[in-house]
């Protein structure tokens, strides 16, 4: 009985490894707090300052907006930007 468990282990890392041959490592991906980005998603951004998304999104589809950066379609806010915007604002 014994002996047989021990080739089914056996087995199931020959499979293992077996499976795992000649393909590349995966790197683990290592999150950064929002505090220390330079660009922030929408989403990033809405959770960063606390207003809506559709708040952000109203405020930042102009041409002339300081503190987005356009990547393609995509809408990336310059943190530091967005927080001296905020801090100098009366109201949004």
């Amino acid at each position: 009985m014994d002996e047989r468990n021990n080739m089914q282990d056996f087995s199931d890392r020959a499979m293992e490894l077996n499976q795992t041959a000649g393909r590349p490592k995966r790197r683990m991906r290592t999150e950064v707090p929002i505090y220390q980005k330079r660009l922030l998603t929408l989403e990033e951004a809405a959770e960063y300052t606390g207003l809506g998304v559709n708040k952000l999104r109203t405020m930042s589809n102009g041409e002339d907006c300081p503190f987005v950066l356009w990547n393609g379609t995509k809408r990336m806010f310059k943190r530091r930007k967005l927080d001296a915007y905020l801090d100098d604002a009366y109201s949004i």
